[in-house]
């Protein structure tokens, strides 16, 4: 994986990969994540429930007036081939496939991301969500809290 011309590999979370939130994560690769603070994500965020599972749901068409999506950006690894291991623990997490990016649940795709400050953007790595949201609840404000923080689909 080619390093990002002007600096580390970034990836943006909006979800249960952010600081503070409980997952099944490694401690190794999240010793690998260093976070850069606060990012805005193009898109819009749905709360997806399957089973006892809930969470979030980025997705790409949102109307050109929704809110942008929060979340936090990490550098990862001290190099390529440390980025590459956690990005390899991070895709598996997320059912994530790149080799064939339609059989899983998220695929991770490079998004520009924005700093809340507007003192510029980045690009990142961001995981997708790679199905239907069909009936999800939204995000309205475009803040993963952890479950039960949606409002109904409209």
């Amino acid at each position: 994986m080619p390093a990002q011309p002007h600096g580390p590999v970034l990836l943006a979370a909006y979800g249960t990969l952010m600081s503070g939130q409980i997952n099944p994560l490694s401690r190794a690769a999240r010793a690998r994540m260093r976070s850069m603070g606060p990012c805005l994500l193009p898109g819009r965020l749905y709360e997806i429930r399957e089973a006892a599972f809930v969470y979030p749901a980025l997705v790409l068409n949102a109307p050109p007036n929704a809110p942008p999506v929060h979340g936090e950006l990490f550098a990862i690894g001290k190099d390529d081939a440390e980025a590459a291991l956690v990005l390899a623990e991070t895709d598996a997490y997320e059912n994530c496939h790149p080799d064939d990016p339609h059989r899983g649940t998220y695929r991770r795709v490079r998004l520009p991301v924005r700093y809340p400050d507007r003192s510029g953007s980045d690009e990142a790595w961001v995981y997708v969500y790679n199905r239907a949201v069909g009936n999800a609840p939204v995000i309205a404000d475009g803040r993963w809290r952890g479950a039960g923080n949606s409002v109904p689909h409209a």
